[in-house]
């Protein structure tokens, strides 16, 4: 089957064709769907383009917010939002954005100037989720990755905090993504490729626990 209509990515899905809005989709596409805990049997009361359109905006709106609260630590976070959610490539955040500092790639989340949006008003419920992304700028990368009912750090960061125990003591807002490619102190300096497998993998790692988080919100939303 030819025709997609792309739920989760944006610009597919608006150049999808009208056959495609009658809800014919690709498999592969509600395969994902379903692997995100979205309820794909609610395309079958869909009676219009529209309708779909909008479900598919706030789906988009509620997997942002979701990966924005999911206790992953700057350069996880900021990776996916980059790379999933604004389907930027790895290659293009290392370009980009690796002497940015994670307050001044933060910052460019709050700004709807987006080559890739071109939708109007329309998409104005998810540059608001994108917006909502705030990091805790002004508070220790060790804050940020400690569970405060423990003091320790959350069981799935543990590694993180031993690999980058070099910035426990500094402030998020003022790390780069080139500190966080840096591993350890006798690390050696990563080339282009292996930033951009960090990326990759970085990006991977939230959008587990979005997956997870949303699978669990839909079994707890079952009668």
């Amino acid at each position: 089957m030819e025709k997609l209509v792309e739920l989760t990515d944006g610009d597919e899905f608006r150049a999808a064709n009208d056959e495609a809005a009658t809800g014919e989709m690709d498999v592969r596409t509600l395969e994902r769907l379903k692997s995100e805990g979205f309820d794909v049997g609610v395309f079958e009361s869909v009676l219009s383009w529209e309708e779909v359109y909008d479900i598919a905006i706030a789906w988009d709106s509620k997997r942002v917010r979701c990966a924005a609260s999911s206790k992953s630590p700057p350069h996880q976070l900021l990776s996916y939002i980059y790379n999933a959610e604004l389907e930027w490539m790895p290659g293009q955040v290392v370009t980009e954005k690796a002497q940015d500092t994670m307050t001044r790639t933060t910052a460019a989340l709050e700004s709807a100037d987006w080559k890739f949006v071109e939708r109007g008003e329309d998409r104005a419920i998810y540059l608001a989720a994108l917006a909502s992304v705030r990091l805790p700028t002004r508070t220790t990368f060790a804050q940020v990755i400690t569970d405060s009912t423990t003091g320790a750090p959350y069981p799935h960061l543990k590694s993180v905090a031993s690999t980058y125990a070099k910035l426990l003591a500094c402030l998020v807002g003022d790390t780069t993504w080139d500190d966080y490619f840096m591993k350890g102190d006798d690390a050696a300096t990563p080339g282009v490729d292996a930033k951009r497998k960090c990326v990759s993998d970085w990006s991977d790692a939230v959008r587990r626990r979005v997956v997870a988080a949303l699978n669990r919100d839909a079994e707890g939303s079952q009668p």
